[in-house]
């Protein structure tokens, strides 16, 4: 039986990959002189590669260490305050609010009024009084802020030297993709004359 081009092709592609994963234990392509592969410790690990290698240097040196048991003291304590001061201003601007609803329930307008005027004198006093305390935690969320991004930027600096160390370390060697290059070659060429031959 005669073969178009289209039924050889698909029948030698079909050898090739069954001979291909045949032989796929003896032709695997060695990363390096010793062997080492990318394989990471990092299975058990939450967060990024990034992440990751960043862990292994804060174990190894102790002024990165003690770097980040202050970032983590330091965003608590932040948390707690920024958490109280809301329930503290959330409490009394909701105190306010109540005041002059219930404010608007009186019929006598100059009762009403004169209520009115001592609820928002009041408002006006505490508000004054928390001006500082608003400026305070804005200084301190954008403080936050920055450090955050500049701890950021340190953990890709850091980084990209062992990541770049290991790249030069695991990199393939050029010569097996050259072997393999010449193998394909030569399998084309067989298949090239048989096409002829049809």
């Amino acid at each position: 039986m005669k073969l178009n081009k289209t039924q050889f092709y698909l029948i030698f592609t079909t050898l090739l990959l069954s001979v291909s994963c045949t032989n796929e234990n003896k032709d695997k392509l060695a990363t390096s002189s010793n062997d080492d592969t990318y394989e990471t410790s990092y299975g058990n690990r939450n967060g990024t590669i990034v992440d990751n290698l960043y862990q292994d240097l804060v174990e190894e040196n102790e002024a990165l260490a003690s770097l980040e048991k202050e970032l983590n003291t330091l965003h608590q304590q932040l948390a707690d305050s920024s958490r109280d001061y809301t329930q503290y201003n959330e409490y009394n601007n909701e105190y306010y609010a109540a005041a002059l609803t219930l404010n608007n329930g009186i019929t006598d307008s100059l009762l009403k009024n004169s209520i009115e005027l001592l609820i928002k004198k009041s408002q006006n006093q505490y508000d004054e009084k928390n001006a500082s305390l608003d400026l305070s935690i804005a200084q301190l969320n954008s403080k936050y802020r920055k450090l955050q991004d500049e701890y950021l930027a340190l953990k890709i600096l850091l980084t990209l030297d062992i990541i770049e160390k290991k790249q030069d370390q695991k990199r393939p060697l050029v010569k097996n993709f050259t072997s393999l290059t010449i193998r394909f070659d030569k399998c084309l060429k067989q298949v090239d004359s048989l096409i002829e031959t049809k």
